[in-house]
């Protein structure tokens, strides 16, 4: 609301007023209470804004008015929300059949396996298969575990910007269109078009991106200064920066065509749909393969449950 209002240019002592309730009136009047003493309206409304809001304000506030700032960020916010969402809907499912089937295989290892056995011994059979049986579901048990704590690994690098931008560069080496790849593109021409919009050039751009904490974008931008610096040309830096190679092309057609912010939007909206449909892919094959173990305990507690009857047959 407080974006929409400072937008249509209302005064802000005005906006304060019809904003204030019970509930924000206090954080209200301490802000009206720095602006007397001399204070911008920003300083002032940072350190009431939201946890989220402020890596993305502190960069933002540099080259957009006040208004336009708080609806990025929000917009910002939004997108990432929707990205959480999007992969907790298509990867806590798979991880949960992946934790139900190394649970469902230790189980079987602890007490299937040794009452097979020991119904076996009762009735004097031995059989042969038991145990490659049971060094092929501790080879699936290691496999599941070591998987497990490769995306455990994976998930807590993704939110430490340096181990992210780590990842994405060894991401790159197997594919310059890993998914991987394009999800960290995809954010960093979001941030990108929004400077170039508000009339920076590319250096000031980079230096404000190195500024924005706790995101990829800061350590990228950092790069590629580093590169500038060095002599390199703005393509050659981009070509050595683990980047989506095809948000590449966008900016390299975009320097001849003077119409970057376009090039940008539409890279953005074309990786989108691309990210999404390979991250549902990549969920189904999980799910495909959690399956196929789940079938393969099913049938091997039928063996247990059919046991008594064989080995009679067999007598």
């Amino acid at each position: 609301m407080l974006s929409t209002l400072l937008s249509q240019h209302y005064a802000v002592d005005f906006i304060f007023e019809l904003i204030k309730d019970k509930r924000n009136s206090r954080f209200i009047e301490a802000i009206e209470d720095q602006l007397n003493h001399g204070q911008t309206i920003a300083m002032a409304l940072k350190p009431y804004l939201p946890h989220a809001y402020r890596s993305y304000f502190d960069g933002l506030i540099q080259v957009l008015p006040l208004d336009a700032t708080l609806t990025q960020c929000d917009a910002l916010i939004q997108t990432k929300k929707k990205q959480r969402q999007f992969w907790i809907k298509h990867t806590l499912p798979s991880i949960g059949l992946l934790l139900i089937c190394l649970i469902g295989i230790l189980l079987f290892r602890s007490f299937g396996i040794p009452m097979i056995q020991s119904l076996a011994d009762s009735f004097h059979q031995s059989l042969s298969w038991i145990t490659p049986l049971d060094h092929a579901l501790l080879g699936l048990t290691i496999g599941l575990m070591l998987i497990l704590c490769i995306v455990a690994i994976i998930a807590i690098l993704l939110v430490i910007p340096k181990g992210l931008l780590g990842l994405m560069r060894i991401a790159h080496r197997l594919s310059s269109h890993h998914l991987l790849v394009q999800l960290v593109s995809v954010d960093f021409s979001v941030y990108f078009n929004l400077c170039l919009k508000a009339g920076l050039s590319t250096i000031d751009t980079l230096q404000l991106l190195s500024s924005i904490h706790r995101s990829i974008v800061a350590p990228l931008a950092n790069a590629l200064l580093s590169r500038l610096e060095k002599g390199d040309g703005f393509h050659v830096a981009l070509s050595v920066s683990g980047l989506d190679d095809t948000l590449i092309k966008f900016l390299t057609l975009s320097e001849y065509s003077g119409k970057a912010a376009l090039a940008l939007d539409a890279y953005g909206q074309v990786t989108t749909m691309t990210i999404a449909r390979k991250s549902t892919r990549m969920a189904k094959i999980i799910q495909i393969l959690c399956y196929g173990c789940i079938g393969v305990l099913i049938i091997c507690i039928y063996q247990v449950l059919f046991l008594p009857m064989n080995i009679i047959a067999n007598m």
